[in-house]
């Protein structure tokens, strides 16, 4: 965009030299003249329709009675002295403006402008990256766009009680620049003034300055200091971003401050928010990973989505009563969250509100609340209890997935559904109580809460759909009402895996012909009777197949693949298979790496950490989140046993397997 407007002011100087009348703006600052005003002008040996040369400038003569600077002739000159007024043979006239780009290059030093200079044109002195020293400007009214944009070796800028108007990125890119103040009489100011004045230390806003702009100091990555006076009562969109601030005062005038003014600010540690606003703003302070303190004020009403997001090291933070709407990720990855409250007036938590704060280990939601959204407690895994009041209708998928120290989930109300993984890798768990008016276990909705022992399921059930309750191991005898009528794979009776196997252990009861079906078509106990599995023989093609995902084992065969007796069926138990198969036949055993029945080798056993975070899947596919079986922490253990293209088949935890990309693992050497 930038080009695109410097490029038109180049063809344009190029259009007034091949003959055409100058085109000058003469707007906002010089009112054009009345016919009668004009009769009277001052009158000019200068022809208003040419260029003339004086001395090292290219000038114009305004028809209104001044000069103005075009272009700068000497570009090379270590100072440069702009005349108050040239003379046109007969009439000195006043030189009131510099033209856009009339110095931009040029390699001067220092400037001298006059006190006659009323505007500086865009782009007038940019990238003149010697210029260190501006003397004089005492009567500018408008610095235009760009104007002193990246002027990298300018240290010092003195503006003068006449300006007015401020145009974007006007000092933007000035690297060497440490200070500024911006003088009382500013009323116009645009966009990024300063952004990435990297060697900015302290901003000031002169008293009378009624807003600051949006992005005034965006990545000044050295701000400290910001004078803020009491006449403000606006601050803009992302007006600090990715500064170095450590705190900062906001005098109780300011009303508004806008989207993302503090974000990124790693170094912030304490605010004290003003007394007037009323919405604290989407990425108000986003990832300053250093901000402890906050000050909420009782005029507050509404906190916008990821407005605290990533602030890691903020350890408590009391919302005022007056609050009424917390959005999405308002405190995503607060790790180090530990006390907070929801206030009584608050009727949804909505989508990854609470997601990842490890440390928060009580929260009370209040009876209003109608709502909690998807992931909103995902990984709060220092929360301990939760009574979900009568008013909430919906609890969405992955509500409280991995909550691991969650003992106790009471529903004081009735709902007739539960997200799908809602209350998954609840492995503390030990007391559930369903709300009423249940009519489906939704897929994996208690999947792997291993330490639940009891769980009665509302006879307003009709669907226990996939893995609901499998690796519950604890959960030796499951009362399954008479009103379901349809029971999903792996859904009751099985242990946890992508293809668990029956448990032995689990007994079955119900009078429901749905789930008895299910029970002797799976050798599941079912009301104290069967559910004794025979192994089968299984060959190293069906077993080969299991372990690539494209095909179940029966419960039989699963036993009879588990050559080493240790509940689970991997890639061990396939070489143990194919060891013994050459044993017992007349074959000599081959001394090559061994190779399943899809071509692979399978290479040695190798050891590996996680690099990061890392998603454990079902199959080697990254397509949705739908196969996500488990979240590994980073450096976490595993055994890489075997590869797919960019994916490797693992084993974690307690022989578990799964799927992650080789480009997430180290493999020790």
């Amino acid at each position: 965009m930038k080009m695109n407007r410097i490029a038109a002011g180049v063809l344009a100087f190029a259009l007034v030299f091949a003959g055409s009348a100058p085109i000058i703006e003469q707007t906002g600052f010089i009112k054009p003249l009345t016919a009668q005003a004009m009769s009277a002008a001052v009158k000019s040996n200068w022809d208003i329709k040419k260029y003339y040369e004086v001395g090292d400038f290219t000038i114009q003569y305004v028809q209104s009675g001044y000069v103005q600077i075009i272009k700068c002739n000497n570009p090379t000159a270590e100072e440069i002295v702009i005349p108050e007024t040239m003379n046109d043979g007969d009439t000195d006239f006043p030189v009131k403006v510099l033209y856009a780009q009339s110095f931009q290059d040029c390699q001067m030093k220092k400037v001298t402008i006059p006190d006659s200079v009323i505007k500086v044109g865009s782009y007038a002195f940019c990238n003149c990256t010697n210029l260190e020293e501006i003397v004089g400007m005492g009567g500018v009214e408008n610095i235009s766009e760009a104007a002193f944009e990246s002027c990298t070796s300018l240290k010092e800028l003195h503006l003068p009680d006449t300006l007015t108007t401020i145009g974007t990125e006007a000092f933007a890119f000035c690297t060497a620049l440490t200070e500024a103040t911006l003088p009382a009489s500013v009323t116009n100011m645009s966009t990024y003034l300063f952004t990435t004045c990297t060697s900015l230390k302290t901003l000031t806003f002169s008293e009378g300055i009624t807003f600051i702009p949006d992005k005034v100091a965006y990545q000044c990555s050295a701000l400290k200091t910001v004078n803020i006076p009491s006449t403000v009562t606006k601050i803009r969109d992302h007006a600090f971003e990715l500064s170095a601030l450590e705190e900062i005062t906001i005098p109780d005038t300011v009303k508004t401050i806008g989207e993302g003014t503090f974000n990124n600010c790693l170094f912030l540690k304490t605010v004290v928010l003003p007394s007037g606003m009323e919405n604290i703003e989407v990425e108000l302070f986003k990832d300053c990973h250093s901000l402890e303190n906050v000050t909420i004020p009782d005029s507050v009403t509404r906190i916008r989505r990821n407005a605290f997001n990533g602030c890691d090291s903020l350890k408590t933070l009391t919302i005022p009563e007056t609050v009424t709407r917390i959005e999405s990720y308002v405190f995503y990855g607060c790790e180090s969250l530990e006390t907070i409250n929801i206030p009584a007036a608050v009727t949804s938590i909505d989508e990854y509100t609470f997601c990842k704060c490890r440390k928060l280990p009580a929260i009370v939601i209040p009876e209003n609340v109608e709502k909690i959204g998807v992931y909103a407690f995902y990984d709060c895994e220092s929360l301990e209890s939760i009574t979900i009041p009568a008013s909430v209708k919906s609890v969405g998928s992955y509500a409280f997935y991995n909550c691991t120290a969650l003992k106790s989930a009471v529903f004081a109300g009735s709902m007739s559904e539960l997200g799908i993984w809602s209350f998954a890798g609840c492995t503390a768990l030990t007391e559930m109580q369903l709300p009423e008016g249940l009519e489906k276990l939704n897929n994996h909705v208690l999947y792997r809460c291993e330490s639940l022992e009891n769980l009665e399921i509302p006879d307003t059930v009709t669907a226990i759909d996939g893995y609901a309750l499998a690796g519950c191991s604890s959960l030796t005898e499951v009362n399954v009402p008479a009103s379901v009528e349809k029971v999903g794979e792996y859904a009751v009776g099985y242990g946890e895996g992508v293809l668990p196997v029956v448990a032995e252990d689990v007994n079955i009861v119900s009078e429901s012909p749905a789930v008895q079906d299910f029970c002797k078509e799976n050798e599941v106990k079912i009301n104290g009777e069967g559910g004794v599995i025979t192994p089968e023989q299984v060959d190293e093609i069906t077993l080969g197949e299991y372990l690539h995902g494209k095909k179940p084992l029966t419960q039989g065969q699963f036993k009879g693949a588990d050559m080493n007796a240790d509940g689970v069926v991997n890639v061990f138990d396939w070489i143990l298979l194919k060891k013994q198969l050459y044993i017992n036949s007349d074959e000599e055993q081959p001394t090559e790496e061994l190779q399943d029945p899809t071509g692979n080798c399978v290479p040695e056993i190798r050891e590996g950490n996680v690099l990061a975070e890392t998603k454990v899947r079902s199959d080697a596919s990254a397509e949705n989140d739908d196969n996500i079986i488990a979240t590994l922490e980073a450096n976490a253990a595993v055994r890489i046993i075997d590869n797919f293209g960019d994916w490797f088949m693992i084993e974690y935890k307690n022989g578990e397997t799964g799927y992650v990309l080789q480009s997430e693992v180290a493999v020790a050497p």
